[in-house]
């Protein structure tokens, strides 16, 4: 199967920024009191989301591909800020984590994976909610988010997204092998 590469334009990223945001508002027992975006990807669809629904935003650093020998991978500021958000959801906020696409599903299944042992160890009796929104959905994935705007099947076809805030040399003639090389991008070994 060739990899396909689609370039996620501006208007694009805003069509769908108002579809999360339908979503959200023709449900006001579950409208989110904070939006946390995951950096990178999350962090520009978080603000945006953030300004349409008028709440705060804050960020999660976790990074399982860009960067990772710099990424806080399970270290004490993501800890921390996992502790933050059990403790809204504990007190009975309505929490939502915003991604760019849920891709491979790490990222959330390792957040899910922390909050839910903090969870088990500080009590599971929580008043509020926690859920997950993203532009982009895997449907071939165990991990689901609430709300997600668009939805893909790496198993139908090999897709790869270029967001109109990344690097447009991932759209140049070259590009398969650049992507190839971020695909093959893992965590080190703690």
């Amino acid at each position: 199967m060739k990899l396909e590469v689609i370039e996620y334009t501006y208007d694009e990223f805003e069509q769908d920024i108002n579809a999360l945001y339908e979503d959200f508002a023709a449900d006001p027992d579950n409208y989110p009191d904070l939006i946390i975006g995951v950096s990178r990807g999350g962090l520009i669809p978080a603000t945006r989301l953030s300004h349409r629904l008028g709440i705060p935003m804050r960020c999660l650093h976790y990074n399982t591909r860009d960067h990772a020998e710099y990424s806080t991978y399970m270290t004490t500021s993501f800890l921390d800020e996992m502790k933050f958000i059990y403790n809204m959801v504990a007190s009975g906020k309505r929490v939502v984590i915003v991604e760019d696409i849920i891709d491979s599903g790490k990222t959330i299944a390792a957040i899910q994976k922390t909050y839910n042992n903090l969870a088990k160890a500080y009590g599971e009796n929580t008043k509020g909610t926690l859920t997950y929104a993203s532009l982009i959905y895997n449907v071939d994935l165990d991990v689901k988010p609430e709300y997600t705007a668009k939805y893909i099947s790496r198993k139908e076809n090999d897709q790869w997204y270029v967001f109109w805030w990344e690097h447009k040399e991932l759209l140049s003639p070259n590009r398969y092998e650049q992507i190839r090389n971020i695909r093959s991008w893992q965590i080190p070994s703690a």
